[in-house]
């Protein structure tokens, strides 16, 4: 194994996270100083469906831009990795957050439940895309208390025909999906709706281990919401999970309940131009070349000179953001923009510290040994109700019937 503190542009400072065939690092981009989380996954060592799934995380997450989803940088390739350089969002989950409080206040569920409806507008009218896995573990809190959304590896484009895949989380999968027939977008709000019980009762509502859809049918007609949670929230809860994808609540219907309108949301959160996000060519870890984000017209004159004086091509970066190319230049204007910092003077240049007996240099895995294998069956999440609770280090995937392609 290589022993490396330094990726490109980054100093690694700790390992966060990891799962069966990706770690996550936090780090520090060396001349600006922004912390970020790279995630670093062994794309030789996963199968031809993980790697579908690689590939569209990465070309979808890369042209989202929105306050409530974690913003992606950059990702650059070095055989047989990738790294996916992302937005560090310092509050921990919200799993953390509902282990910590056990059930969340009324008033704080909704603001969160107003601000993964914004990124679902977003993602669905804005982008037509489906996350497809929406669960406690893949949403994080800022310090400012925002919440943004992550991991887009069963995230896929919206289509007319819907999707057939069986993907997505135990216990918080809609049941159409585990039906094995065509679903739709609709299947975030189901789960959005599992998340909302779980963080108002302190506990998971389903079994996590079950993907049987009878099974989950009747545990949804004998769910039992706490009875201090407020009639309104308990109806909305009610019909987010309707086991009827066509009467489900919708998202403007979410958004036009009583107890969601006791706050009025800002009407410019849920009001985006329909731009689809075109995956069709990106079919291989080479097609990936091609992957851009969106272009930066209205750019900031003051950032670029920003970039200039840490020592960036001026020209370069322009012409970059403007055509959407993914670079250490474009990455780093960025992450400019976002932390809203305006460099007058060069920012002294952070170098790793060299091993002593109180620090160690982070092992890499540029060699990396052998790869965890993928359970075959589905991993059992931790339990809220229990004295000690772990966070989650791997995705936990319902296997994909009868050998089809993840769609």
């Amino acid at each position: 194994m290589h022993s490396s503190t330094e990726i490109h542009n980054y100093i690694i400072d700790r390992l966060i996270g990891n799962g069966a065939f990706s770690e996550v690092y936090l780090a520090v981009h060396k001349l600006i100083g922004t912390k970020v989380a790279i995630k670093i996954i062994n794309y030789e060592r996963i199968g031809e469906e993980d790697l579908i799934c690689l590939i569209r995380e990465i070309t979808i997450h890369l042209q989202l831009e929105h306050p409530n989803i974690a913003f992606m940088y950059e990702f650059f390739i070095e055989s047989p990795y990738v790294y996916i350089v992302m937005e560090y969002v310092t509050g921990g989950t919200l799993l953390d957050h509902i282990n910590g409080k056990r059930n969340i206040a009324e008033n704080t569920v909704r603001n969160y439940l107003i601000d993964i409806l914004s990124s679902l507008f977003y993602l669905h009218r804005g982008r037509s895309v489906s996350h497809r896995d929406i669960k406690p573990q893949n949403i994080l809190i800022s310090n400012e208390g925002a919440l943004k959304l992550i991991d887009f590896g069963f995230s896929n484009c919206i289509n007319s025909k819907g999707f057939d895949s069986f993907v997505g989380t135990p216990g918080f999968t809609a049941p159409e999906i585990i039906d094995d027939g065509y679903y739709d977008e609709s299947c975030d709000i189901f789960s959005l709706g599992v998340c909302i019980y779980s963080m108002i009762a302190g506990h998971f509502p389903f079994d996590l281990q079950n993907t049987n859809s009878e099974r989950l049918l009747s545990q949804i007609g004998e769910l039992e919401i706490p009875p201090t949670v407020s009639p309104e929230l308990q109806r909305l809860i009610r019909m987010m999970i309707d086991p009827n994808p066509s009467t489900r609540l919708t998202l403007d219907q979410i958004l036009c309940f009583p107890w969601v309108q006791e706050v009025v949301p800002k009407n410019d959160r849920f009001s985006y131009f329909l731009n689809p996000i075109d995956i069709r060519f990106f079919l291989s870890m080479e097609s990936l070349n091609m992957a851009h984000r969106k272009p930066v017209l209205d750019y900031k004159k003051s950032i670029i000179e920003s970039l200039n004086t840490l020592g960036f091509d001026k020209k370069k970066a322009l012409d970059e953001i403007r055509r959407g190319i993914v670079s250490s230049e474009s990455a780093a204007y960025f992450m400019l923009s976002k932390n809203r910092v305006i460099v007058e003077d060069p920012i002294p240049q952070i170098v790793p510290k060299k091993s002593s007996s109180s620090s160690r240099h982070i092992a890499l895995p540029y060699a990396k040994t052998k790869a965890i294998p993928r359970a075959k069956k589905p991993i059992i999440l931790p339990s809220l109700s229990g004295d000690s609770i772990q966070k989650p280090t791997s995705r936990t995937q319902i296997p994909n019937k009868k050998g089809k392609q993840i769609q």
